[in-house]
């Protein structure tokens, strides 16, 4: 699982800021039923509910043995916890989880917006 910068070009969703690509590596179809993120020190779950699937296809998703699907999402809403890796979940219950130098980036972003918002909140 590859979390990644979406730049959105052409009439794609100017909203969508965040793309996961989801691999399956195994050698059976497995069934991708949710994904997100998760934040560090909890054990709150930022679940993407309708993500834009690159291909055109329905969610959730099957994928056979070595294929992949890319999603995009908006970014989370500003928390106070700071995201810790995504994730993602078949329908059998095995949670994959993914981190990348994009992912790190998005989230201290994320915790600049948050310190803004609470200096704003003060002033």
């Amino acid at each position: 699982m590859l979390p990644a910068h979406a730049i959105p070009v052409g009439g794609f969703d100017p909203r969508a800021k965040l793309s996961i690509t989801i691999t399956n590596l195994s050698s059976f179809p497995v069934t991708v039923s949710e994904l997100g993120l998760l934040y560090k020190g909890t054990n709150e779950r930022g679940e993407i509910i309708n993500p834009i699937l690159l291909d055109g296809g329905s969610w959730p998703r099957r994928l056979e043995p070595r294929s992949s699907i890319t999603v995009c999402s908006q970014l989370p809403e500003v928390t106070e916890s700071k995201i810790k890796c995504s994730y993602a979940e078949t329908q059998c219950g095995v949670v994959v989880k993914g981190n990348s130098d994009a992912l790190k980036q998005i989230a201290n972003e994320q915790i600049k917006k948050t310190r803004h918002n609470k200096k704003e909140l003060n002033e």
